[in-house]
């Protein structure tokens, strides 16, 4: 029979400094909307949430018209394609 050291405990997973009752990721700001300017209020704006929590504005415009960015840079002031949704 082969002696092995006694495994260390496990432990939780949660870093020392967080290992009180409150989960480490409750420690954190809830989510808060992106703000794309003249996007949030077009009719062409999608967002698209990854499995992370990121958030992206997608211009849906960028389908049919080269001329627009999937990912436009936000905020945007300006664009020749804005159409106001009526939400």
């Amino acid at each position: 029979m082969e002696c092995r050291p006694e495994a260390p405990p496990r432990t939780s997973g949660i870093r020392s400094d967080f290992a009180d009752s409150t989960p480490y990721l409750a420690k954190w700001k809830p989510y808060s909307p992106v703000r794309a300017g003249l996007c949030d209020s077009c009719v062409h704006q999608k967002l698209i949430r990854t499995g992370r929590g990121s958030v992206f504005s997608m211009c849906l415009r960028s389908k049919t018209d080269e001329r627009f960015p999937k990912y436009p840079r936000i905020p945007v002031e300006r664009c020749p394609g804005y159409e106001r949704s009526g939400k």
